[in-house]
């Protein structure tokens, strides 16, 4: 079943999608893995280092010979770290492929989620602000690619799952000066 199928079962009976909206996959995803590398390379180092002690290349010596503790815990450390990084890696793209930014003839959608399908909704008639934002990394990455922010004088923002503050928005979209004007047509505005 793709997302819009699915996202139809929120539905009011007399809502309709207006327009769907899918993030730039390259951009999506660029900015989540380049902000791993620091963890990878903080794993290489444990992981060499304890892969050449167990091997007996590196030998931790303690009073009564040879130790496999040293390595093993480097090891361990590194391999948990690798772990970490790799599961990270995996979630961006699970939630690229559920991400979807929907306006309907009432509300502005976005579906996200990792472990599970989030919905968050605002009324079109509680959108009283939006703003379209175009960073470096929408040029590098991906030319013509942005940001478009939604905001109300009753949720001006919303916090994410770990309680930060961030902006209602449609993020990483294609062409956000042009979906930006159809947005605001379907606002009425």
């Amino acid at each position: 079943m793709n997302e819009l199928e699915e996202l139809r079962k929120i539905l009011d009976s007399d809502e309709t999608i207006a327009l769907s909206i899918k993030p730039n996959k390259k951009r999506f995803t660029f900015l989540s893995i380049i902000g791993t590398i620091p963890l990878l390379l903080f794993s290489l180092p444990f992981l060499i280092v304890g892969i050449l002690g167990l091997v007996g290349v590196i030998q931790f010596i303690q009073e009564g010979g040879v130790s496999l503790l040293g390595p093993g815990i480097m090891f361990g450390v590194g391999l948990l770290v690798t772990i970490i990084w790799i599961t990270n890696i995996a979630s961006v793209f699970v939630r690229y492929k559920r991400c979807v930014y929907v306006v309907t003839n009432k509300r502005l959608i976005v579906r996200s989620g990792f472990v599970g399908v989030d919905y968050k909704s605002l009324e079109l008639s509680q959108a009283t602000a939006m703003t379209v934002r175009v960073d470096f990394l929408d040029k590098l990455v991906k030319p013509n690619t942005g940001t478009i922010t939604f905001g109300s004088a009753s949720m001006p923002m919303v916090t994410d799952r770990n309680g930060r503050v961030v902006p209602y928005a449609f993020a990483h979209i294609d062409d956000p000066y042009e979906n930006y004007k159809k947005i605001q047509s379907l606002m009425g505005k």
